[in-house]
Formats: structure tokens, C-alpha cells, sequence
């Protein structure tokens, strides 16, 4: 949420929220030297810092902020609690605490 473009090893999650939000580089696992580049690359290129930078920002936001956690929350107990009333009305045995 800073407006930080990344830089990140193509791996696991974070490759994916980086290619998905457009908001940095990823360089190959193991390669030292393509991260420094990469780095490199971006110190000289304000506009592509900024842009990249600004993608991340309102990917976060969007994404992660409290309130977006919030609602995902909010969705995955609804989501549930109607899981649970529909067993009831076909007559399941829903978990009882």
C-alpha cells in the first residue's frame, strides 16, 4: 500500500499477485544477479516505478485492507450459516456445538 513496486522470485503466491496486479518484476528462483538487475532496471525507470508502484497500491487496497478483509469474512460465514440452515431443512445432522 506504500506505491513500492516489487521485486520477487517467480514463486508461490506472491509471483502470482505481482503478475496479477502488475505492480512489479518477477526474476527466475536462483538468480541473483536477474534480482539486482531487475532492481536496477527500476531505479532507472521513474515512469515505470510509478506506474507499477501505484498498481500494487490499489491492489492492496482493494484486496487487502480491512475492510475488504472484512467483507470476504462476512461472505464466507453467510456462506456457511446457509450451508447449515439448508442441511437442517433436508433433515442432515448439521454440527452441533
Amino acid at each position: 500500500a506504500c506505491g513500492v513496486p516489487v521485486v520477487c522470485y517467480d514463486l508461490g503466491a506472491q509471483a502470482d499477485i505481482v503478475r496479477q496486479a502488475d505492480c512489479g518484476v518477477t526474476v527466475p528462483p536462483g538468480d541473483p544477479e536477474g534480482f539486482v538487475a531487475a532492481v536496477g532496471r527500476l531505479m532507472q525507470d521513474p515512469g515505470a516505478r510509478a506506474r507499477l508502484g501505484e498498481n500494487g497500491r490499489r491492489a492492496c487496497l482493494a484486496e487487502y485492507s480491512a475492510e475488504a478483509n472484512y467483507k470476504k469474512l462476512l461472505s464466507i460465514y453467510a456462506e456457511a450459516l446457509e450451508s447449515q440452515a439448508m442441511e437442517s431443512k433436508k433433515g442432515g445432522s448439521a454440527t452441533k456445538r
